[in-house]
């Protein structure tokens, strides 16, 4: 599985994976409710300076999970350059993606996607209905 945790946090000011939510980070919340369920873990950044910020505040869960800090693909802007990224390190047929924004998102969802892929589709992607 991949963590989308590149974004810039315009909107809301400071580095997203970190923000504190009922006592947790974001990527800690996300890495506890998902990498149990899958084989490897990959975090993808856009700069050195984000990949030092998750090394330095939580080393203990990317250990825990021998999560892998990936720098975005520079050739590409947006969320696509972390897939990107995601996709180009993966040694897997099938990734999950999760942005790191949505810090609530169980494993039942993405084995309910996984079950359209398991019927020959390419893709599964969730949406509201």
């Amino acid at each position: 599985m991949a963590v989308l945790a590149g974004g810039a946090s315009n909107r809301i000011g400071e580095y997203k994976p970190l923000i504190v939510l009922d006592g947790k980070t974001l990527i800690e919340t996300i890495l506890d409710n998902l990498a149990p369920s899958f084989s490897s873990v990959l975090v993808v950044v856009r700069s050195k300076r984000q990949k030092e910020a998750l090394e330095k505040r939580v080393k203990a869960i990317l250990d825990k999970y021998s999560a892998r800090i990936l720098l975005d693909c520079q050739y590409v802007e947006g969320p696509l350059a972390g897939i990107c990224a995601a996709l180009t390190n993966c040694n897997c047929e099938e990734l999950a993606i999760s942005p790191v924004d949505m810090p609530f998102l169980s494993a039942k969802v993405y084995r309910g996607l996984e079950a359209y892929l398991n019927n020959k589709y390419d893709a599964a992607i969730p949406i509201w209905p």
